[in-house]
């Protein structure tokens, strides 16, 4: 499965961290390839992953592993497609810790990706996310 993260520059931006700790639950540990590292959110709804790419980027899909129990519900992905504005796109994840792939409805030419999880699993609203792939 192709990650155009790899092959893309693209900044990051999230809602929040768990307790500020950058070092061990930050956004990076969506991308660094590590099974053991995460980005995991302070509590409160709704949290968001905010994708900036240098360069427009065709984007068909994305797939997200979560930690079971923290995993985002009354999902959306919305993209910038220049000259038409925002699309957007409910998701649904299921809630385990595997990698779950979504595909959009069709392949879109994108400056930014923005997914947006209105609650989660957890009750104080908190989301733990191993993985992070861009298609």
């Amino acid at each position: 499965m192709t990650n155009i993260l790899k092959e893309k520059k693209f900044q990051c931006r999230v809602s929040s961290i768990a307790n500020l700790e950058i070092g061990l639950c930050g956004r990076a540990g969506m991308f660094d390839g590590q099974p053991d590292t995460c980005w995991r959110s302070d509590q409160g709804s709704p949290q968001w992953i905010y994708i900036i790419f240098e360069e427009p980027t065709t984007v068909s899909g994305f797939s997200m592993q979560f930690q079971g129990g923290f995993v985002g519900q009354e999902c959306v992905v919305e993209l910038l497609i220049e000259g038409l504005g925002i699309m957007s796109e409910p998701f649904y994840p299921e809630d385990n810790n595997l990698l779950q792939n979504f595909t959009l409805s069709q392949p879109q030419e994108v400056k930014y990706v923005r997914f947006v999880f209105g609650k989660s699993t957890d009750f104080y609203g908190r989301l733990i996310i191993y993985e992070l792939l861009i298609r």
